[in-house]
């Protein structure tokens, strides 16, 4: 009979695999011959370990939300289209993006020639005014006046960390918005190592501006989006759920994975 630990080893060995065959459609550097033999976890080091961690920590996000693969071949554009999808950060090796959308079929991509990335979403342009991180932080009402200055929009949606917000505020009310996440989040005291700390200065980064003729639209797709994404997450726990599983009844009964 396999202990417990034993059973749950094996869980953590087969959740290194399924990541690693993720990050291969994504990323360059997690082939078998850079030494991620699937055949072989237990004789992966700590550091490839740690690098499978490293870059899950930043990807885990985007393959749970829908989305739409693009590749690219210029650095620039794979940098331009990571920080429009909101990608937590800059990961070396990468080749494809997962820019987050409901419906594949109603996205459009295209590059200026200086590489700045222009989105289409339902007809509706998507562009990002991201907050000055150091001035943000020092001055959160500052820092939005000053990115405001730069749209005539009046209708707004927040960038949260990968995600966008789930209402739209418009230009009135973001400032009251501002003060109530800080309220609501902002009680614990800020640690800017720890990556999975719930405080505002972690995660609100920025702002997405829309049109008044694109409201309607924004609206109807934001509540399409969030049953998408509700029911992607579903479906992941629960085949990690089963997954799981049936990893430690087979490691109990047979001392197998």
């Amino acid at each position: 009979m396999t202990s417990r630990r034993t059973a749950l080893r094996a869980i953590k060995r087969e959740r290194y695999k399924d990541r690693v065959k993720v990050m291969r459609k994504y990323f360059d550097g997690f082939e078998a011959s850079a030494g991620f033999n699937l055949r072989e976890p237990n004789n992966w080091t700590p550091a490839q370990k740690a690098k499978v961690t490293r870059y899950w920590e930043v990807m885990g996000i985007q393959v749970a939300r829908p989305h739409v693969v693009k590749r690219f071949r210029k650095p620039e554009r794979i940098y331009a289209a990571a920080e429009f999808s909101q990608q937590d950060r800059q990961l070396p090796g990468q080749r494809a993006v997962l820019i987050p959308v409901d419906d594949p079929t109603n996205i459009s991509i295209s590059f200026s020639k200086d590489n700045q990335i222009k989105v289409k979403r339902s007809g509706v342009n998507i562009n990002k005014l991201k907050f000055n991180r150091r001035s943000f932080l020092v001055d959160p009402i500052a820092e939005l006046r000053r990115v405001l200055t730069a749209t005539d929009a009046t209708v707004f949606k927040f960038m949260n960390g990968p995600h966008e917000s789930r209402g739209v505020f418009t230009r009135g009310e973001l400032e009251q918005r501002i003060v109530q996440i800080i309220a609501e989040y902002g009680a614990e005291e800020y640690d800017p190592s720890d990556r999975r700390s719930r405080h505002w200065k972690n995660w609100l980064t920025g702002l997405i501006p829309y049109s008044v003729k694109d409201a309607d639209q924004v609206l109807k797709d934001s509540a399409r989006y969030r049953v998408l994404a509700d029911n992607s997450r579903k479906v992941r726990l629960r085949k990690k759920s089963r997954d799981e599983y049936r990893i430690t009844q087979r490691a109990r009964l047979t001392g197998r994975r």
